[in-house]
């Protein structure tokens, strides 16, 4: 449990490191991270368990300060910590498969957007995923694992690909009980192409009242987005939602943002989330950067708004033109198209010991 007691993209002064941190110096060291998925998967899924985490937050902070500080203590602690680490190695809930994947379909964007998280070197070149080793792989992964969930996403923008369209109407076709999240900026208008709606959540990027959203993702983009989410508000899909990002100028203005939503379709729902540090050098976060504790007030005001948990665990299987990786930041590659599935789970289940610090909040 070598948990910092504040952790974000964005490191606290005054957090106090954990009992498991202070021993092996580091959050990010494969035993920390070891010991934080056994409290995520495995103690807070009962009652005992969350008891047993609640008192351990309230009684080692100052037993961790005096294990950083004594070398005698340290090297105790380290002897039982590396015997409790044996038996959670051997412990059969840790062994996940995943029933939810990834795909990080493309990386051509019709848009420059001043917040996004892509470098502009990224989206340079279009790399696309191969759409028959696509297609081979999620009938061998289905074959081994029955996949529930399929989030379409990418560097840039789904709806840009003719060849996406083919590719996630044969999947619907194909296994009918798979649900799918598109995740797209909203400024093409091709949702007639999508042959089965029923089985598709639209999630569409828009970022505040026309002001503030043509601020990030320029001059014409608002209009496009609210044509695209009228239609999309007369198509039979399964969910629309609209991803606000969060930041100091579009939570000032919330209410006129639901009540906008709330115009095109009652039914929509609102997902704020959290600013992820943009790649653009010219830009300073601190003028948009809002505290995660600000964005919990503002996510109250309406029923409807669905908040991103702070510090989220990315954890699927996600698919990249160039191989299989852990999650969708294609930090710890874990195999490629061809790969035995078996194997693939298996490094799965490896690859978050050894994780890397990346831009991503779930550390």
């Amino acid at each position: 449990m070598g948990y910092c007691g504040s952790v974000s993209t964005r490191s606290s002064s005054n957090s106090s490191c954990f009992i498991a941190t202070a021993t092996y110096g580091s959050e990010y060291e494969k035993e920390v991270v070891l010991f934080r998925l056994y409290r995520d998967i495995v103690l807070n899924k009962s009652y005992l368990g969350k008891k047993l985490i609640t008192l351990y937050y309230k009684i080692s902070p100052p037993i961790a300060k005096m294990i950083s500080k004594n070398s005698l203590l340290k090297r105790y602690s380290l002897k039982l910590l590396s015997r409790m680490l044996n038996r959670i190695k051997r412990d059969s809930r840790l062994q996940k498969k995943p029933s939810q994947i990834t795909i990080q379909y493309n990386s051509a964007c019709n848009l420059k957007c001043k917040l996004c998280f892509v470098s502009p070197d990224e989206v340079a070149e279009n790399k696309r995923i191969n759409q028959i080793k696509l297609f081979d792989f999620l009938k061998r992964y289905n074959n081994y694992q029955t996949i529930d969930w399929i989030i379409w996403t990418g560097d840039g923008e789904l709806f840009l690909e003719d060849e996406f369209f083919d590719s996630i109407n044969k999947i619907c076709e194909d296994y009918p009980n798979i649900i799918h999240t598109l995740i797209t900026n909203g400024t093409i208008d091709k949702l007639n192409k999508l042959r089965y709606p029923e089985q598709i959540y639209l999630n569409v990027s828009l970022d505040g009242i026309k002001e503030i959203h043509e601020d990030n993702r320029g001059e014409g983009s608002f209009d496009k987005t609210i044509n695209f989410l009228q239609h999309a508000s007369k198509i039979n899909f399964k969910k629309v939602t609209c991803r606000l990002i969060a930041t100091k100028k579009s939570l000032i203005n919330i209410d006129d943002y639901v009540k906008l939503v709330k115009d095109i379709d009652k039914g929509f729902a609102i997902y704020i989330q959290d600013l992820i540090d943009p790649c653009k050098t010219n830009v300073n976060i601190e003028d948009y950067y809002i505290g995660f504790d600000e964005i919990e007030k503002v996510a109250k005001i309406d029923n409807s708004i669905v908040l991103q948990k702070k510090n989220p665990i990315f954890k699927e299987i996600s698919l990249h033109h160039n191989g299989i990786y852990n999650c969708f930041q294609a930090v710890t590659k874990i195999g490629d198209y061809d790969s035995n599935i078996k194997d693939i789970i298996a490094n799965y289940n490896k690859s978050f010991l050894n994780c890397k610090k990346c831009r991503s909040s779930c550390k």
